[in-house]
């Protein structure tokens, strides 16, 4: 039978006592952005690892389950055989697996995935400058070759109100703090990862042959220790005014991670247009509009899309689910002589919230 890698151990420390269909949890990994998706993740509590995995195979993916049933990891929750569930032999498998191994604690990937990739990508580039500036070495090359990223660099940098050097001495000061909240050995493969003068950035697969662990685990350690960056910046701006300002200015392009469509439904609403008047300044249908305000609800603070529920039918729902959570919205409907689904959704979505 074959060996469990890391991803297999950390894909079963997602199952937890919380069942769900086998491709269900793929598509969350893959990052399936559709409302259903989104809110099994939410039902679930995984929408800290939404998309962490693009690159996912399905193909892949299938056999690692069968090797999780075949090892008796996993079990189906019903006679259906679609809902997974992690044994009791699985949890003791991921628990000691765990004990010698990095887990991750601090991943928000469907909310800050796309912050954290551009700050990683901006930062890193900031550090080689410089690094480089502070022995006046303007001959090198770029490790970032994408144009529109250098001319980033360049106008943030003309932004600065402080000398070059001081603000190259700043920039470092930053990063020494954060890495000093790190664990000894997350500090040190981020340091190597770090591109400057007479150093090159070593690849995750390099710091997984010195280190004797998989890549994967390097990469989710990496990952996780910038979440770690994300949340220290954001609680103490004023002690990382220069990192700060690049989270700033990411959130005011991509908040919440946001697609453009959802985005600009987002805008509408806060003008305070009604669901069927986007629908139509925009050329959509109405469902498609639902589908982004469970999305906003989801991701977002979600008091906004409650307001448009009648009082009356909001309080009616939230008896009728307070009694039996698992409701179905055929099931729940008997009850009202009319009541679109996107009411129905927003109040599981509510109550999920809460008792997360």
């Amino acid at each position: 039978m074959k060996t469990l890698s890391y991803l297999d151990y950390f894909i079963l420390s997602l199952l937890k006592d919380l069942p769900i269909k086998a491709t269900s949890l793929f598509y969350i990994l893959k990052g399936k952005r559709t409302a259903s998706m989104l809110y099994k993740a939410l039902e679930t509590q995984l929408t800290p690892v939404f998309g962490l995995f693009p690159s996912l195979e399905k193909q892949q993916y299938d056999q690692a389950v069968q090797q999780y049933l075949l090892k008796n990891y996993v079990a189906y929750a019903s006679s259906e055989k679609e809902d997974l569930i992690l044994t009791q032999e699985g949890k003791e498998a991921v628990e000691a697996y765990f004990k010698t191994h990095y887990k991750p604690t601090a991943l928000e990937h469907l909310k800050k995935g796309k912050l954290l990739m551009n700050f990683q990508k901006k930062s890193l580039f900031l550090i080689q400058v410089f690094s480089e500036l502070r022995y006046h070495n303007r001959t090198y090359i770029p490790i970032e070759r994408d144009y529109f990223l250098q001319l980033w660099v360049k106008q943030w940098l003309q932004k600065q109100n402080i000398e070059r050097q001081e603000l190259a001495l700043a920039f470092g000061e930053e990063w020494g703090q954060l890495l000093d909240q790190l664990a000894m050995d997350s500090a040190q493969q981020i340091v190597l990862t770090m591109t400057g003068h007479t150093q090159v950035g070593q690849t995750r697969n390099q710091l997984a042959y010195q280190s004797k662990k998989e890549s994967m685990e390097i990469e989710l350690q990496i990952l996780d220790s910038y979440y770690v960056f994300l949340l220290n910046i954001d609680k103490r701006p004023a002690t990382f005014p220069l990192l700060y300002s690049i989270i700033q200015e990411e959130q005011s392009l991509y908040p919440y991670g946001l697609g453009k469509s959802v985005q600009l439904t987002k805008n509408y609403l806060e003008k305070g247009y009604a669901l069927d008047e986007i629908a139509s300044r925009r050329n959509l249908k109405n469902s498609t509009v639902s589908e982004h305000i469970i999305e906003l609800a989801i991701i977002c603070e979600q008091e906004q899309f409650l307001n448009n529920i009648p009082t009356s039918i909001y309080e009616k729902l939230n008896k009728i689910l307070e009694k039996e959570k698992d409701l179905s919205f055929a099931q729940v409907k008997e009850s009202f002589s009319e009541l679109p689904f996107l009411w129905y959704r927003l109040v599981q979505i509510e109550r999920l919230k809460k008792h997360v």
